[in-house]
């Protein structure tokens, strides 16, 4: 079992307690091959990846809610009472997905999470392991340390600021910085855990609010300084958006040096509707979610995603349902540029291709051609269809004669036999000597009775035969003889008078 999965199995109270059940099943996976897929919130390899967000999908679940996976923004994603978006790559936001957002933020009590993703926990992974491994395998984890934060130095070197959605602009600012309750005019919230371990996390992004010229210049220019301590100006990378008119930014946690790593948006016609954003993915991730601190801030996120629901009068407060009595849905975005919207058109709709078939007067047809297909369909099932002819044979038939005639021939003999028979009944019966079907019988050359009476002499051998062929020939004469003599005996005994016998 991985250590997320231990996490989802308790509450949030009391998950302290499980931490040494946590870190041995992080130890037990230290052998096979590790998972590192970002954003992903379902699903087998979500699960098992350190940046997978599956343990915070699981926590909706258990606090009451119902949440559902989103990839196209239709009048039932409008039901959702909260939205978590966990893009894999930063972008711009097209301008079809912020309107859709803003008339779903305006229906009131509506949440929505927006997590910028950053290069992830493989490296905390490694760096907290490694002196927890054994001894013959921390070279290893060494190694594995080394190669991932060459990974994210790379990536970090090409990020540069972002404008998300006319809502803020994501700054990039590597740092290890410790972090502090914000600016929070609204409420009174504690967001960072006060457990007296406050110690430095990274951040690679910050958060902040756009200006009010925005919406004049096609590009802005913004001062980013960088690990080590170095100013630059750089230009977003991004298409111009305007800023919302009437947007309030609020800062919830901020780092040592005053920068928004949590900020709370809100707008006048939202109507108790709010927008999180949170500048670092691997605070919410399954790894993430293992440090105490994590877990205070993500279950203060699920609390006001429950309690902006209930002001803005979407889930009951006693029953905590909606009005039709089910769960608030809570709805996980993966997109990072935006989502297809499906809008409703205004139009008087009409009959295209095979709909037009439904449509007067062609259904008088269409209905009568499905009855008659229908039928024809239960003609062609023999339980429904006229009775099949089956031949069952005739015991007169001359032809199975024939069949068993040929096959006690074969069995006995074959074609040679059978062709013996067929001659044999042509010339007995039929009395031919010749034909096609006359086999020619071998000649008997053994004496006949009446030549009994020749003389007994010995023929000599010739004398063109070998020696060898030459005494056989004699012996073979000597049968002969012998054959003959006892045919003689045979014939002169039935010529005998009964008397005499």
């Amino acid at each position: 079992m991985s250590s997320w999965q231990c996490l989802i199995q308790v509450r949030w109270p009391n998950v302290r307690s499980y931490l040494a059940v946590v870190m041995l099943s992080l130890l037990t996976g230290c052998g096979s091959d590790l998972v590192t897929q970002y954003g992903a919130n379902e699903g087998y390899y979500a699960r098992q990846s350190i940046n997978g967000f599956t343990t915070f999908r699981d926590s909706f679940d258990h606090a009451g809610f119902d949440s559902r996976g989103i990839t196209r923004l239709t009048e039932r994603t409008r039901k959702v009472t909260s939205i978590i978006w966990t893009p894999s790559e930063l972008m711009a936001v097209d301008q079809k997905t912020v309107r859709w957002m803003d008339r779903w933020l305006q229906q009131g009590g509506r949440t929505l999470v927006y997590v910028i993703p950053d290069s992830g926990s493989r490296s905390d992974y490694f760096r907290q392991l490694r002196s927890q491994a054994a001894p013959d395998q921390r070279l290893e984890y060494r190694r594995k340390l080394g190669e991932s934060l060459i990974d994210e130095h790379r990536a970090q070197y090409f990020h540069s600021p972002v404008i998300v959605g006319g809502w803020f602009v994501a700054t990039p600012r590597v740092q290890q910085t410790v972090v502090s309750d914000g600016k929070d005019t609204t409420s009174n919230l504690s967001w960072v855990a006060d457990d007296g371990d406050n110690q430095p996390v990274k951040q690679e992004w910050v958060i902040e609010s756009l200006p009010e010229a925005s919406n004049q210049t096609a590009s802005q220019t913004v001062t980013v300084t960088t690990s080590q301590g170095l100013s630059t100006n750089q230009t977003v990378a991004s298409p111009p958006q305007p800023k919302k008119a009437g947007l309030q930014f609020s800062s919830l946690v901020e780092t040592a040096k005053g920068e928004t790593v949590l900020a709370q948006l809100t707008a006048d016609n939202w109507h108790h509707s709010q927008v999180f954003v949170v500048a670092s993915g691997s605070l919410l991730t399954n790894y993430g979610l293992t440090k105490p601190s994590n877990r205070h801030l993500a279950e203060r996120l699920i609390e006001q995603c429950k309690q902006i629901a209930i002001d803005g009068e979407a889930i009951d407060e006693q029953d905590r349902l909606t009005d039709n009595g089910n769960l608030p849905q809570v709805g996980f975005v993966t997109a990072s540029d935006g989502l297809p919207v499906s809008s409703r058109v205004d139009e008087i709709p009409r009959a295209t291709g095979a709909e037009s078939l439904t449509q007067f007067p062609l259904v008088l047809v269409t209905f009568h051609a499905a009855v008659i297909g229908i039928v024809f369909c239960l003609m062609l099932f023999p339980i429904f269809g006229r009775p099949a002819k089956v031949d069952r044979g005739t015991l007169t038939h001359f032809g199975d004669h024939l069949d068993a005639v040929a096959t006690l021939m074969y069995r006995r003999g074959g074609e040679a036999f059978a062709r013996k028979r067929i001659s044999e009944y042509m010339r007995r019966v039929r009395g031919e000597t010749h034909g096609p079907w006359v086999v020619n019988e071998p000649v008997d050359h053994t004496v006949s009775p009446s030549a009994s009476s020749a003389p007994t002499g010995r023929p000599k051998s010739p004398d063109n035969l070998p020696p060898q062929s030459q005494a056989n020939h004699s012996d073979a004469i000597e049968l002969d003889d012998d054959s003959v003599a006892d045919r003689s005996e045979a014939i002169e005994q039935t010529n005998r008078p009964e008397e005499q016998r």
